[in-house]
Parts: C-alpha cells; sequence; structure tokens
C-alpha cells in the first residue's frame, strides 16, 4: 500500500463527496448535527473537517477510545459519541473511506433511531 497516495487521495476526493451529498440533498454544513467520518486517523479526520469549515463540535471521535476499528468505525462512534447527547441528532453525515480506495458518503436522520452504548467486555473473566 502506498500511505502518502491514499492519504493524498483521501483528503481531496472525500471533502468532495461530501459538498456532492449536501447538495443533491439540499442541505449545508449547518444543517447537519454530526458528521462522523472513518476513523482512520485524527489528522485525515480533522483535515477534512478543517477543509469543509466544519465546526470541530460537529465531529465526534472515537479513535483515542478504541484505534482504527476498519469498518465498524461509524457505528462504534456512534454509540460511543452519541448514545449520551442531550439532544437526539436529527441529520447525520457519514463518510466512510478505506481499502482499494474505496469511499461514500451518506446524509441522513437518526430521528427514530435508538442509539445503544458500547459494551465492552473482559476476555479474561
Amino acid at each position: 500500500m502506498d500511505g502518502p497516495s491514499v492519504f493524498d487521495f483521501t483528503i481531496t476526493e472525500v471533502p468532495v463527496d461530501i459538498q456532492i451529498a449536501l447538495k443533491e440533498s439540499d442541505k449545508s454544513i449547518n444543517d447537519i448535527d454530526y458528521f462522523i467520518f472513518h476513523q482512520a486517523n485524527k489528522f485525515i479526520t480533522d483535515h477534512i473537517g478543517k477543509k469543509l469549515c466544519i465546526p470541530t463540535k460537529k465531529i465526534p471521535y472515537s479513535l483515542h477510545k478504541y484505534g482504527n476499528t476498519a469498518s465498524v468505525s461509524i457505528p462504534l462512534t456512534i454509540s460511543s459519541e452519541l448514545y449520551s447527547v442531550n439532544k437526539k441528532p436529527e441529520l447525520v453525515c457519514f463518510s466512510a473511506f478505506g481499502v482499494g480506495l474505496s469511499w461514500g458518503t451518506i446524509i441522513t436522520s437518526l430521528r427514530n433511531c435508538v442509539i445503544m452504548p458500547v459494551e465492552e467486555y473482559n476476555v479474561n473473566r
């Protein structure tokens, strides 16, 4: 894997994909409660947020707790970081990117969703 090329691809294409999703859904960054990105590393996530001028309070992180958990990073971030918020998020933008230079973005409502907490288990019980 060519790390620098993957990094360049991600910080170039993912913000464009998010802008397209916002335009197609007739929404702005202000309309979205949270932007939840794949938790590859904080530098990439911060860079995407800065490039799109997304307020940091709208970008939850779970990376510091669990590391890069690959395909489960978005649902883990939802459970870890949104379970205890006072106001249930109305609109959320999810953006995932990774293996094989694959990526995708969706804007959806969590209004009628139940967000469960993360259950941590001790394997040495």
